[in-house]
């Protein structure tokens, strides 16, 4: 008697075990998921002999439950709430994944064992399930897209180019840089006029107005009162000074050609800060929506901890780690906001408008070869601006060096001031010589300081050389780089993404996982999200000051078909 009322016990606790074990696999939803279906197939899966210790635990986790549901709380509590969200959050949830049966099917198929297939199907016996109803995860051409990542980004070439090249062209109408260039051009175009003047002859034209005379010496009757004025004139030419006059006027030219590139410079320069930062308003503009998903998602999460908190005060720890994360998360969304905003505002200050928002960038094409930005350096403006310097200095030298011979002048003169006795002085031409035969040694010491500055500019060349060659290697090497990395994060975030919906699926249905290990997951998921996006425009931000380096931006934006420089400030 004792025996079987031992055995009927048992067994009823067991019954009751098994429903609500049932009812607690009817309370779970998923959280990044649409709920299952009520037709979709229960898949009830035997735990595999390696797995007996997971089981186990598994089991001790449906005991505690089900005596928390009979000792603690109204049966059905979890469920409630979960409805309550469902009714939330179906209209945003994924769809619902494939079962547990298709996951064996696949894996048995590619193992040709029929023997794995029964056992597989025969694990929805009437025994009872031995593991909660959990969704597949999902392989990665299974996985939809994010919200962040719907948007179609921009591929087409002739888009991007078109784009560029019309904000680059606002901030070429606009930047002061460029003015300052062009006035620092017209400036050195009017020393070149000045130097040519020197060629005509000078026609320096005075009066003479006498108030009286005093004092010893000749008699100055004609030249005592304001009747005395005179007018004189004189013409002076240059006939020959060692080609003095050539030698500043071939200095004067070398300097308007430095000025022109000068002005070269500084449109690639606002080009290429431009285009810079143009790329980093794309960049940050994704970011931000990727660290808005992360945030909704820790937001959805403590949300349904701060339910099930509310029910259930052992798992109030559990609410306040999803807290901290989402505060995380919330700091890290403002850190690339504030960032965003910076961006923005420093291209108001290269455009001079407020810039329109890019679109999702993938420029993959166009990039510039080593070989081709190298092969470019003999047209560069800093290189030829520094020879164009060379030269102009070395004509100053040649020019002081002349100035110091004799110099011979052709001088026509007249004067209407007239001597003592009442005539005035005739017309007068005749040859000028000058030479300034001693110094002090000035004129020598200036002729060397010209010569100094001449084998500055040389080491300067030479310098600007190298380094330009450095950047356009190492930009080369930071974007071929930069982009495979790209890549890779991109592979990796699918990695984790299935990670991290893994561990949420183990946390929550199985409890093989703890919190922590789904908000690191998330975490993990989120930092590879940003690193790809990240070094993919470290790449294309490279691709540019390579092109910026070699002195070809602004050719790349002008020549590619279909486009008018015409208007655009090129």
């Amino acid at each position: 008697m004792d025996k079987k009322w031992v055995i009927t016990t048992v067994a009823l606790a067991l019954s009751l075990t098994f429903i609500q074990g049932s009812q607690a696999a009817d309370d779970d939803e998923l959280l990044f998921s649409e709920p299952q279906p009520a037709s979709a197939p229960r898949f009830k899966m035997d735990a595999p002999q390696s797995e007996v210790k997971e089981a186990a635990v598994m089991g001790q986790a449906a005991e505690k439950d089900s005596a928390y549901h009979r000792f603690a709380r109204e049966p059905g509590s979890t469920q409630k709430f979960q409805q309550a969200k469902e009714k939330e959050s179906i209209a945003d949830a994924l769809a619902a994944p494939a079962d547990y049966r298709q996951m064996a099917q696949k894996s048995v198929s590619e193992t040709g064992s029929d023997e794995g297939l029964a056992a597989a199907q025969g694990a929805q016996s009437d025994e009872g399930p031995r593991t909660v109803n959990a969704p597949s995860v999902r392989r990665m051409q299974d996985i939809p897209p994010r919200a962040a990542a719907m948007a179609k980004p921009m591929q087409s070439t002739a888009a991007i180019h078109t784009w560029f090249q019309k904000m680059v062209g606002i901030a070429l109408n606009h930047s002061p840089e460029v003015r300052a260039a062009l006035s620092d051009m017209e400036a050195s175009s009017w020393g070149v006029k000045q130097v040519q003047g020197q060629r005509y002859p000078q026609v320096t034209v005075g009066t003479s107005a006498p108030f009286g005379s005093f004092g010893n010496g000749a008699s100055t009757r004609n030249n005592n009162s304001l009747s005395d004025t005179s007018v004189s004139v004189t013409v002076n030419t240059t006939v020959f000074d060692w080609g003095r006059i050539s030698a500043e006027l071939d200095s004067a030219r070398e300097g308007l050609n430095a000025a022109a590139l000068a002005v070269k410079e500084i449109r690639e320069q606002v080009a290429s800060s431009t285009m810079a930062e143009l790329l980093n308003l794309s960049r940050y503009q994704e970011s931000v929506k990727v660290a808005q998903a992360y945030v909704n998602r820790m937001q959805k999460l403590v949300t349904m901890l701060s339910g099930i908190a509310s029910v259930d005060k052992g798992r109030a720890s559990e609410l306040v780690q999803a807290r901290a994360r989402l505060l995380s998360a919330q700091a890290q969304q403002e850190q690339l906001q504030h960032q965003f905003d910076n961006t923005r505002i420093k291209l108001v200050r290269l455009m001079g408008v407020e810039p329109g928002l890019p679109p999702a960038l993938r420029w993959n094409g166009d990039l510039i070869a080593l070989n081709t930005a190298l092969s470019a350096l003999h047209d560069h403006p800093t290189l030829k601006r520094g020879e164009a310097e060379i030269r102009s200095a070395d004509a100053q030298a040649e020019s002081i060096r002349a100035a110091g011979l004799p110099k011979v002048d052709w001088v026509v003169q007249k004067s209407t001031s007239k001597d003592q006795y009442g005539d005035e002085d005739a017309w007068y031409t005749g040859l000028n010589v000058q030479w300034s035969a001693f110094s002090g040694g000035s004129e020598r010491a200036q002729r060397q300081a010209a010569l100094a500055k001449m084998r500055s500019a040389q080491e300067k060349v030479q310098v600007s050389r190298y380094e330009l060659e450095y950047q356009i290697r190492n930009m080369v090497e930071t974007r071929d780089s930069s982009l495979q990395r790209a890549d890779n994060y991109v592979r990796l975030s699918a990695e984790t993404d299935r990670v991290r919906d893994m561990f949420y699926r183990q946390w929550y249905h199985l409890g093989t996982r703890t919190l922590l290990d789904v908000l690191s997951a998330e975490s993990d998921h989120f930092n590879n999200q940003i690193s790809a996006i990240n070094n993919r425009y470290d790449g294309y931000t490279s691709n540019v000051s390579v092109m910026y380096n070699a002195a070809i931006l602004l050719n790349w934006l002008v020549k590619q078909p279909g486009m008018k420089s015409r208007g655009q400030g090129f």
